[in-house]
This record gives structure tokens, sequence and C-alpha cells, in this order.
């Protein structure tokens, strides 16, 4: 598959209808998820920032899809919509992917992401399994916005509890977050950037808040609090 190389032009999201046909999935399956799409398409996803890919989410009825949602430089989307009709095996699992919807980034005035990691500080006397002792809130907030300052955003947030993910045998620690009163042109630069890293596991990846807190949808969000 030949797609382009890192753009600093606009982008757009693709979300492919997503039906579990065969096996199980993980409970967090976002880094089995990046093999398989490396696989796929053949491309080299590692540290590459022209797409993010948020965390995939299949159901096994076909008349009720979950989806995989890929933001990507808009100049590959036509190269990647090839993936509809095919298959990506996550462990034993087989999800068949359907034709996608290429949909615009659209102003929001809050955006929510389900797990953003960005620098953290642990408390001295902090357990291994504290994840709120690891995601200091206070540091986490301090590096939240210096990130939107450095994108010259302006908002009021709100901090989310403080959540990991394995990938192999390292922990991956991060909090979700909640952006209110942002303008239009600052929603557009956040959803285009995101926050924080590793954006190819899903983490920093915003959406509408509306389209976020779907249970059915999204059931590892929960509602964000002030600090």
């Amino acid at each position: 598959m030949n797609v382009r190389a890192c753009h600093p032009g606009g982008r757009v999201d693709l979300v492919f209808p997503a039906v579990l046909v065969e096996g199980d999935l993980p409970a967090d399956s976002r880094h089995a998820t990046y093999g398989a799409l490396g696989r796929v398409t053949g491309a080299d996803l590692h540290d590459s920032d022209w797409m993010a890919i948020f965390p995939l989410i299949a159901t096994r009825r076909a008349g009720r899809p979950g989806e995989l949602r890929l933001r990507v430089i808009a100049e590959a989307a036509s190269s990647l919509r090839c993936l509809g009709g095919g298959i990506l095996e996550i462990y034993t699992a087989r999800v068949r992917l359907g034709e996608p919807a290429i949909l615009p980034i659209l102003p929001a005035r809050s955006l929510a992401s389900e797990f953003v990691t960005i620098h953290w500080r642990a408390r001295p006397d902090s357990s291994p399994l504290d994840l709120e002792d690891h995601v200091d809130e206070g540091a986490f907030a301090a590096a939240v916005m210096a990130q939107l300052r450095a994108l010259q955003v302006r908002a009021r947030i709100e901090v989310g509890p403080a959540r990991g993910f394995s990938i192999d045998h390292d922990i991956v620690v991060g909090r979700a977050l909640v952006l209110h009163d942002l303008d239009p042109a600052g929603s557009i630069r956040v959803q285009e950037a995101g926050l924080g890293g590793r954006a190819r596991f899903g983490c920093g990846l915003f959406l509408p808040r509306h389209d976020l807190a779907r249970p059915a949808r999204h059931p590892h969000f929960q509602p964000a609090r002030t600090p």
C-alpha cells in the first residue's frame, strides 16, 4: 500500500464499521490494533505522525457494528479506504472492517479524550498499582496547560480519573481529559495535533464531547472532574 509520508496539512477521520467475526478481543487492544494495521498496510507506523489510531470497538452484530477510527492526513485517506472489506487479525480475534466514512474534523466548544498520557510525577510513597499516585493531578494539569499554550489554544480543563494500559511489559499511565470553552480554530488545532504522546495507541486524541460520551460505543470513558 502506497501511503504518503508525514505532511503538515489538514486531517480527516476514516471511520470503518467493525464487526467481530471470530474469537474475542482482549480488554485493551491498543497495541495489538497498531500492530495489525502495520501488517495489513505494509507501512512503518513507528514514530510516524501521519496516522493516529482510536481504540478499536468491535461488536458481533453486523446490524450495529462498532468502529475503527483513524485520524490521518487528508492525502492518505484514499490510500487507506481499501482496508474496507478486509480482516484485522488481533491475537485470536478476527475483525471485519466495512466501507469507511471520511469525516471532516469539525470545531466544538468542548472536546474529550478518554486517555491522555503526558509528563507525570509519581509520589515517593506511591504503590506500583496506585495509578492516582503515579499520575499526579496537579503536574498533569500543568503539563496540559503548557501544551495548550504551545498550540496557542485557550481552554478550561477538567481532569478525569487516572488509568493505564500495558504495552509488552510496560504500563502506560494517563488520565481522561475534557477541554471546555474552545474557539473554533483552537478546537481544530487540538484535534489535529492531539496532546501528549502515543497517538498511534489511541492516546491524546479528542472528539466533540457528545461523540465520546456514548456508553455503548465508548465503554471505557468516564466523566471527568474539575481539579
